[in-house]
Order: C-alpha cells, then sequence, then structure tokens
C-alpha cells in the first residue's frame, strides 16, 4: 500500500526489507492506518503481509488480531481539549440556569414565610405563588386538595400559570436534565462512573480550615470492586494549575466553589437538592422532580439518577435550547455520556481514579490520543539519539591504509592507554564506545563483524520497549550503518557471506556485556 510505504519511508528509512518489522512498528502503523469509518485499510494492509513471499517475525502477524480486539472491545475515546470544553461549557451553564430559577423562588418563599407580603392582597399572583410553593417545599406536593377547597384549588392553578409552561415544582427542585448536568460535571472533575456518583451520600466532613483550600472527604462505594467498596475520596476545591496568577478579587469561598472544581459542583449540588431531601427523608445527594412517579399518588421526587434511554447518555429534550442547528456541535452534545466522560479525566490526570494502576495503564492503552502522544514522543527521541549519535562519531573509515593497533570488536584501536573518552587514561569503555572514540579506525576486515553486532542490534529491538531502544541502541545502529553505508553493495554482500558463528556469538557476547569494564 502507498500509504504503508510513505510511512515506512519516512519513519523508518533504515528499513531494508518488511522481514525486519517489529510488532511495535505493526502496532504504530495500525494507529496510523486507523479511520473514523473503522480498521478497513488495517485489515488489507494484513492480507497483503500474509499473502506475500516474506518471512516475518514471530508475533508480528499476532498484533493484528491484539490491535483489533482492543480497538473491538473498547471503542469509545475520551473527548478532546475543543469538545471537552463545549461540552463542559454547556453543562455549567445549566447548572448555573438552575441555580439562579431554584435561589430566586426560594427566597421568595422566605420572604413569605418572614411575613413580607402580609400586607399584600392574597390574590396577588406573587403571593400565591409564594403560598403554594411553600406548600411544596414542605410537603412535596401541590396544595390541590379538590372538593373541599375549591378556592385553593383555583389558586394553586393561577400559580401554575404563573410559572408558564414549565412544571410549578421544578421552581424549587432540580429536573432530571439538571440533575443529570450535575452528574456529569462530577464525572468530568472526579473521573468516578455513573454507579458511584449515583450513590453519593450528602453526608460529608469538610477536612480544611475556613481560610485554606477546601476539601470535603465523602464515603463512595463501588460494589464491583468487593472487599474495597467502600472508599473515603476527597473532594477538592480549584485545582492550583487552574487558579489565575493574578490577584484574584473574589472571596476565597467563592473562588473554591467554582464548578471548575468536584467541590464547587458537590456543595451546589447539596444546597439547590435540600429542600428535595427533606421531603423524602433521604441521604442521596441527587433528588430532582420526576414528572413520572413510580406509584400513582407518590411524591413526584426521585432520588439519585434519572434513568433514561440506555442509562449513559442524555435525553435529546435537556438539552434542546443548547442546540445550535449545526451537525458536528448537536450531534456531540447529543452523545454526552458517562464512558467518555470518565476516560477524558483519567487521560488529563494520568492517575488511578477507584482502580489499580494496572488497571490504569489498561485505560490508557486503549486512547488513541495516549498512544499517539507516546509514538509522538518514542519518535522524537529515536530522531533525536541517532542525530546525536552521527554527529558524535568518532571512529573513520580507513579503506586502504594500514593502521597499527589492537583489534576491538568494530574496528583498531591506535592508543589504547590514552582514551579520549576517559580523559587520557587507559580506556574502560565497552567496545560499542568505540564509535565514538577519534583513536578508533575500522578497516574492511572489520565488515563482517560490524554486521553481526548490526544484526544483533536489530533483532534485539523486538524485545525491548521502544523508549529503551530509542535511548540506549537506536543511535549505536545508525553509526554502524552510517559507516557501513560507505562500501558498496557487493561488498556489503561478500562480507556478510563471511560472517562465521563465532562472529555471531561475539556479537551477542559484545550485546550481553561480557566484555564491559567492571
Amino acid at each position: 500500500m502507498r500509504f504503508v510505504s510513505k510511512w515506512l519511508a519516512k519513519t523508518r528509512p533504515g528499513l531494508r526489507s518488511l522481514s525486519e518489522l517489529t510488532a511495535a512498528d505493526i502496532e504504530m502503523i495500525c494507529m496510523a492506518l486507523r479511520l473514523p469509518s473503522g480498521d478497513k485499510r488495517c485489515y488489507e494492509f494484513r492480507v497483503l503481509l500474509r499473502a506475500g513471499t516474506v518471512q516475518l517475525r514471530p508475533g508480528v502477524i499476532d498484533r493484528f488480531a491484539q490491535f483489533d480486539k482492543k480497538v473491538r472491545s473498547d471503542p469509545a475515546q475520551p473527548y478532546s481539549d475543543v469538545e471537552f470544553q463545549r461540552i463542559t461549557t454547556v453543562l455549567r451553564a445549566m447548572v448555573r440556569n438552575a441555580k439562579s430559577r431554584l435561589r430566586e423562588h426560594r427566597q421568595l418563599v422566605t420572604d413569605y414565610r418572614a411575613g413580607k407580603f402580609d400586607d399584600l392582597d392574597r390574590n396577588e399572583p406573587r403571593v400565591v405563588l409564594a403560598e403554594v410553593l411553600d406548600y411544596c417545599m414542605r410537603t412535596g406536593s401541590l396544595p390541590l386538595t379538590g372538593i373541599r377547597t375549591p378556592k385553593r384549588s383555583a389558586r394553586a392553578w393561577q400559580a401554575y400559570l404563573v410559572g408558564g409552561s414549565r412544571p410549578l415544582r421544578t421552581l424549587i427542585h432540580l429536573t432530571a436534565g439538571e440533575a443529570w448536568a450535575f452528574a456529569m460535571l462530577l464525572a468530568a472533575t472526579t473521573g468516578h462512573n455513573r454507579s458511584v456518583i449515583e450513590a453519593l451520600p450528602a453526608r460529608h466532613h469538610l477536612a480544611t480550615a475556613a481560610d485554606e483550600p477546601q476539601i470535603a472527604l465523602v464515603e463512595m462505594n463501588k460494589p464491583r470492586r468487593g472487599r474495597r467498596a467502600r472508599m473515603t475520596v476527597p473532594l477538592t476545591g480549584v485545582p492550583p494549575e487552574l487558579r489565575s496568577p493574578m490577584a484574584d478579587p473574589r472571596p476565597p469561598r467563592i473562588a473554591e466553589t467554582s464548578l471548575t472544581s468536584a467541590y464547587g459542583v458537590f456543595t451546589l449540588l447539596l444546597d439547590l437538592t435540600e429542600p428535595g431531601r427533606a421531603v423524602l427523608n433521604t441521604q442521596c445527594a441527587f433528588v430532582y422532580y420526576n414528572p413520572t412517579p413510580p406509584a400513582r399518588g407518590a411524591v413526584v421526587l426521585s432520588d439519585g439518577l434519572p434513568a433514561d434511554g440506555d442509562h449513559r447518555r442524555c435525553h435529546p429534550r435537556w438539552l434542546r435550547p443548547w442546540l445550535t442547528g449545526n451537525e458536528q456541535d448537536d450531534a456531540l452534545l447529543l452523545g454526552i455520556g458517562f464512558n467518555r466522560m470518565r476516560k477524558t479525566y483519567l487521560e488529563r490526570t494520568r492517575t488511578p481514579t477507584a482502580h489499580t494502576p494496572a488497571t490504569l495503564a489498561g485505560y490508557l492503552s486503549r486512547m488513541d490520543t495516549v498512544r499517539f502522544e507516546g509514538f509522538q514522543i518514542v519518535h522524537e527521541a529515536l530522531a533525536e539519539q541517532v542525530e546525536s549519535a552521527l554527529a558524535r562519531r568518532e571512529m573513520t573509515l580507513e579503506q586502504n591504509a594500514m593502521v597499527a593497533g589492537d583489534d576491538t570488536a568494530l574496528g583498531v584501536c591506535t592508543d589504547f592507554t590514552h582514551s579520549p573518552l576517559d580523559g587520557g587514561r587507559t580506556c574502560s569503555q565497552n567496545f560499542l564506545s568505540c564509535l565514538d572514540c577519534s583513536n578508533a579506525r575500522a578497516l574492511p576486515r572489520h565488515l563482517p563483524m560490524q554486521l553481526a553486532v548490526l544484526d544483533a542490534l536489530r533483532d534485539l529491538r523486538a524485545a525491548l520497549t521502544a523508549h529503551r531502544w530509542a535511548l540506549e541502541y537506536a543511535g549505536r545502529v545508525a553509526q554502524i550503518e552510517d559507516m557501513i553505508s560507505a562500501y558498496e553493495p557487493a561488498q556489503v554482500r561478500v562480507a556478510r557471506e563471511k560472517i562465521s558463528d563465532d562472529e555471531r556469538r561475539l556479537a551477542l557476547r559484545l550485546l550481553d556485556g561480557v566484555f564491559d569494564t567492571p
């Protein structure tokens, strides 16, 4: 495939044959071949390799199956920075709207209870609304008693009209969509999944003094962890890295309750759901207005999270005011889910959340952004090491001269007792360091041994991590390849035929450190 050929030419310029491909190469090629529509190109490349006559290294084809399995088992990826910002902006706007509406009408009830409306006409819409909301906050129901008090029924209906098309009880309680928005913000700031957040209790302990960064200790439960199901989780204020370097004129408590922090979202949720908890006599942090109660005549309040659709995504009606008509943006909002939000937190923090470091490593290994980031880091490290190694190579090639000195693995040392790499003292370096030494000379007779060492280094690559290979051996391979490139292809072919078994064993012992100075 042309795409693979270009990728190999740019990333692996020293590759002479497909037989030299490693499992790491296959994984990076598969990542480059992936498209949003699927892995068709990866599959075609695998078919071509299997149909060809090239003998691949053991385990290379198997890496295709492992890669495909990972893609199919966990296709959901974290949100990008732009997507995350768009989503959290909408979620915070939903929460702020709820805060303004609930606090405005609760202040109305507070004024009514304080007697500030005693001098007004009892039929005035504002007084009627305050009276009905007061009854709702105390009982959870509307003051509609039918035949016994028909006047009260009319007044309640009037209060409903004052509230417009919005259900009256949503003036003092969260809607299902707003409860969901709170839950998604908690997922974005804590990294916990839906089951843990749904059972979030209101009971908590403040772990800091009033003038210190706020931390709330909350006992959470994750049943599938077995004996470790119960855990105490700190919900913190604004992280230090997000605080403005400029002087913040806001009081510390206001800054700490920002909706960009888990502590801010949690404390605001508790404040807005307190009347609902009093009605239901529950300790659950989430309470919302449920227009379809489970039983006739039941209080239309529910604790926990709304169960809508597949229990992981939002309902379109919750986000209807925020849809713009842009197909891509609207699809992003309507597809918001706990799974991707949690993965976004893990990707951004790289710290375990209610799981082991090994589990976190598994999550990260399946994230395209993390894998690409790792590939880029290794690729840059590889390029840096190769460039540095080629610049510092001091061993020179003498094809038509006789050089006096002692033979080493890769050449001849003209002055073993005065090593430039040891400050003029006797050489204590390993034989690979001869490549960096100005006392070293390479003759044509050393070409077979150089080829044997080069082959041993290339075989070693499959057993090392890409990062270790880049730091320790990639530069040496580039140096040897640079020297060998000075020969004609026919000379290299003849020299390769002359490689003896003893030279191959010597190359392996060299890489094992047998000849290193203790």
